[in-house]
């Protein structure tokens, strides 16, 4: 493969500042991307192999490409190459040149710089600005090997498939709508999916220390648990006449956040805890009463949990973390209370979001989905979707008249369910034999150490590539999400048809979504073309006619 070729084309997307959610720049680099490949003469003597197709029920309307260039053996067996190109938005001192690598890698000597990147940067091995690592360099890769594959230098026993997709910054919209498109694509051109290699960059690894050329044999998962908490309102001046939502969220957050307790582990390792994205008080402005609603929203990366178990644990954290408020309550009380008279027992309630729901639609039966569209009508679409989301929650409460102390637990969007290599599945111990034969290569070519991980350590659009037979897993979760089905959805019946193998090969990549993000040039442009042309070629090999 041409290192040049990856080099330019790399610059190419890299100005096109397609930060998610944006339609018009994140819609410029599939029209650049779609323009590039498929001014290929494979694919204008075969145009129906290429398509810049619509991402079906997007909010913001935008596009994936995808194409395939079919194996002169007239096989069925497809293996999928892939990747975003969407990426977050700029930051940094000098966020202006950000989307101009070369310029931005040499102004950055001017500014300040941790120890790890100035040493890279005087190396002069590395390129920096947004998009070079994550993930714009492995496109660049893809598709030179899909022109190198097109132009008959690579001759397959199988046919190579490539799907870009915008949106995965943001609740991946893109591969949730790919998911479709490739069952319709599989239908309408012969194929069949057999895999789908990823070129996600390295990430640093949870065990510490820097990131390292890495394969990974999977994604780890992600999810959005929220705990939406109500509590007695009362002016300040009569604190022991009420209860703190804040207090109810103190005690909860001090038992969810960081708990080693909850982390997820596997054979290997055990994985990050729990952390929070947000908290913040509901519907309440700045006055002399003390918050009596609080909303928080935690993220969660497991690797063997399902929905079901996390929900039953946080249930049983909340419970806990109640009990212990209210007894706080309890002391204040015979502190400031001098009638024994006075002092108010509360009955608290812990449910989930399914629960809640439920009883709305138990109470106002046909009415209810008139009630709920309502509110999404009147709201600005524009709005964060779990803003939105939380609206309706809100909505259920107050029609039900819910009183506090009460905890509520649900969970928000995006969901990314974990993939792993399935030790007792034919096709994903090949993929994993191929890996270590890779492994080797790189160690004796290029006197260059890779390491194997068991899963991608960061959400990818991986988790997306079919629930390989485990969507019954994820009805806890659908049936805990407000809004699922209006704000966000899964297409399920096509996430459960597909179940084929996927791993990550990408680039050497530092500093992921920060404004010192960087790859090392010569791994990307050199190493990691080699790396994958010999991981498709061994995949071709298995299905040797």
């Amino acid at each position: 493969m041409c290192q040049n070729n990856i080099y330019s084309t790399l610059l190419e997307l890299c100005n096109v500042p397609s930060v998610s959610p944006n339609v018009e720049t994140e819609n410029n680099v599939a029209d650049l991307i779609y323009g590039k490949i498929s001014s290929n003469d494979y694919f204008k003597k075969n145009p129906e192999l290429i398509k810049l197709a619509a991402i079906d029920d997007d909010p913001n309307p935008r596009k994936l490409v995808f194409g395939v260039v079919k194996s002169d053996l007239q096989v069925e067996e497809t293996i999928i190459l892939t990747g975003h190109f969407d990426v977050v938005e700029p930051n940094g001192p000098i966020k202006e040149l950000i989307f101009d690598p070369p310029s931005y890698t040499k102004e950055i000597a001017n500014h300040p710089l941790d120890k790890d990147s100035l040493k890279d940067l005087n190396s002069g091995n590395w390129l920096f600005g947004r998009g070079v690592a994550d993930m714009k360099s492995g496109v660049s890769v893809a598709m030179e090997y899909i022109s190198n594959v097109a132009n008959a230098e690579i001759k397959l026993n199988v046919n190579v498939a490539f799907l870009f997709v915008p949106d995965e910054e943001n609740d991946s919209r893109g591969m949730l709508g790919a998911m479709t498109c490739l069952r319709r694509f599989e239908k309408e051109l012969s194929l069949k999916f057999i895999g789908c290699v990823n070129t996600e960059p390295s990430i640093a690894p949870v065990e510490g220390g820097a990131p390292e050329p890495s394969i990974y044999l999977g994604s780890i998962g992600k999810i959005n648990p929220f705990i939406y908490i109500l509590g007695k309102r009362m002016h300040l001046g009569e604190y022991h006449k009420g209860v703190s939502a804040s207090l109810i969220a103190s005690y909860l957050n001090l038992n969810i956040e960081g708990n080693l307790s909850l982390a997820d582990s596997s054979e290997s390792m055990t994985y990050l805890p729990i952390g929070c994205h947000m908290i913040k008080n509901i519907e309440q402005k700045y006055g002399a009463s003390i918050v009596d609603r609080m909303f928080i929203l935690y993220g969660y990366l497991p690797v063997k949990k399902y929905p079901e178990q996390i929900l039953k644990e946080l249930v049983s954290t909340a419970e806990r973390s109640m009990d212990r408020a209210l007894r706080h309550v309890g002391e204040i009380q015979c502190r400031y209370l001098k009638n024994a008279d006075d002092m108010v027992k509360y009955e608290s309630k812990i449910m989930t979001y399914e629960e809640l729901r439920e009883m709305y639609y138990s109470k106002f039966g046909d009415q209810a989905e008139a009630k709920i569209n309502e509110i999404l009508a009147s709201q600005d679409e524009a709005a964060d979707m779990r803003s939105r989301a939380l609206d309706i929650a809100t909505e259920m409460v107050d029609s039900l008249g819910i009183d506090g102390p009460c905890i509520i637990i649900g969970f928000m969007f995006p969901c990314y369910p974990f993939i792993e290599n399935r030790t007792d599945d034919p096709e994903d111990k090949y993929f994993k034999e191929i890996a270590s034969e890779v492994v080797s290569f790189a160690e004796k070519k290029f006197n260059t150490k890779i390491s194997v991980h068991e899963f991608f350590e960061g959400a990818s659009d991986l988790s997306y590539c079919g629930l390989r037979g485990r969507g019954k897993e994820y009805l806890p979760y659908i049936n805990n999400v407000p809004g699922w089905g209006k704000l966000y959805s899964w297409p399920l019946s096509d996430m459960e048809y597909f179940d084929f193998p996927v791993i990550n090969i990408g680039p050497w990549g530092k500093d992921l979504h920060k404004y010192t993000e960087r790859v090392n040039v010569e791994y990307a442009v050199s190493i990691l073309p080699e790396l994958l042309q010999l991981f498709i070629r061994r995949i071709s090999d298995h299905y040797k006619k």
